[in-house]
């Protein structure tokens, strides 16, 4: 039996989102109520199979909490594959996404987004005001 990390450090709200932004990052989430992972008896609601993640040979499931979806990694893949690294990459295409997504509702014209090393995004966005 394998054993798993399960990241409640790391959220997601919205499952729309954390599937765009899986996608964004080259993956195909499969998206259900309880997908059985390729290792133990864990199941989540969003899985990136094993197939499609290089060196690493398990699956990355992502569980409801009640809140937010979380990161539930079999131990040697978090440690190795899917570090820390590729956790923040993850989070800060999210967090690309959301924003975006924000100013969309917003109309405000978005310029050019920049994700710097540390994950922290820069971007620009204007709104026309009109007051009566």
């Amino acid at each position: 039996m394998s054993a798993y990390k399960l990241f409640e450090s790391v959220q997601f709200p919205n499952a729309q989102l954390l599937v765009s932004a899986l996608a964004e990052m080259g993956y195909e989430a499969q998206v259900g109520e309880a997908i059985k992972l390729s290792w133990g008896s864990q199941t989540a609601q969003i899985v990136v199979p094993a197939s499609q993640i290089p060196n690493c040979g398990y699956d990355l499931g992502f569980v409801w909490t009640g809140t937010a979806y979380v990161p539930i990694i079999e131990d040697w893949a978090a440690s190795t594959v899917l570090d820390e690294a590729w956790r923040n990459r993850l989070q800060a295409t999210y967090a690309k996404l959301a924003a975006l997504v924000f100013c969309a509702r917003k109309q405000a014209r978005i310029g050019q987004v920049q994700t710097l090393p540390d994950g922290t995004l820069t971007f620009s966005a204007t709104m026309e005001v009109r007051v009566q």
